[in-house]
């Protein structure tokens, strides 16, 4: 009787962070705990964090404004401000000006 034995054998290392860290999305890095490092500090869009990484702010990606509560986006309408720049109709076209 001829038994082949398998001639690879597949390692998985699991990676753990002391308390104070983090892993990163690779899976294999740990990396500092700040307020963005945690559930994208509660913001919409981008969160900025200080140089230590004890206060953040949000930031919106362009076409949106940043809402009263700090955090969350709203699209920003152009035909609301001076018609968009349009002599006759404004449209909004996702976040932009189209003059008709």
């Amino acid at each position: 009787m001829n038994v082949q034995l398998p001639t690879e054998v597949v390692l998985i290392d699991v990676c753990d962070c002391p308390s104070d860290l983090y892993l990163h999305s690779d899976g294999r890095t740990c990396g500092k705990v700040t307020s963005c490092s945690v559930d994208n500090g509660g913001c919409d869009h981008e969160c900025e964090d200080d140089s230590h990484g004890e206060f953040y702010r949000c930031r919106c990606r362009s076409g949106f404004k940043l809402s009263e509560n700090k955090r969350s986006c709203q699209a920003i309408d152009p035909c609301l401000d001076n018609n968009g720049g349009c002599q006759h109709h404004c449209t909004n076209n996702h976040g932009r000006a189209q003059c008709q």
